[in-house]
């Protein structure tokens, strides 16, 4: 699978951020607790970076289990736009429930950023399972599950800065 080194990398990736996100919890907190704002945005960084780790492995499993490479693509594509759009369903209903107070509020930037990227990671992930440009490719999987790591490295930063500030 020519796919094969660059999921390696996606997981490296991913599980790298993840320890990130033990450190910073270590780190980052105040008085024993986060903010509402900070809880949020540590469930939104969990949530972009553990679950890349499984969709990096998963093509590499299926394949491991004879599938095609069309298949696998496929079958990753879709599996991947379903959980993240499940995803992306509780993480907005979980931000409707932030308090409202200026001082707890996200900028307004970062949940357009966030969404506009997640919502780029769907279309891609779509399209490649749905087959509408042709068979499904690794390189067009692949593109989906790093926006949604670079959601998750833009919430990192974020975090750090919203500490630092």
């Amino acid at each position: 699978m020519p796919e094969a080194s660059l999921l390696e990398t996606t997981a490296e990736v991913a599980i790298s951020l993840a320890g990130f996100v033990g450190v910073l919890l270590v780190l980052a907190r105040r008085d024993g607790t986060f903010s509402p704002a900070d809880s949020f945005l540590i469930r939104v960084l969990v949530l972009c970076c553990v679950p890349p780790m499984f969709y990096a492995v998963l093509p590499l499993l299926l394949h491991g289990f004879g599938f095609t490479l069309p298949r696998v693509w496929t079958t990753s594509s879709v599996a991947a736009a379903i959980a993240i759009g499940a995803i992306s369903v509780h993480v907005l209903m979980t931000q409707a429930r932030l308090p409202k107070d200026g001082s707890q509020l996200l900028p307004i930037w970062q949940s357009l950023f966030s969404y506009g990227a997640v919502s780029a990671a769907l279309i891609a992930l779509v399209v490649n399972g749905a087959g509408w440009l042709g068979p499904a490719s690794g390189a067009l999987y692949a593109a989906g599950v790093w926006l949604i790591l670079f959601v998750g490295g833009v919430t990192f930063t974020l975090l750090i800065l919203r500490r630092v500030l």
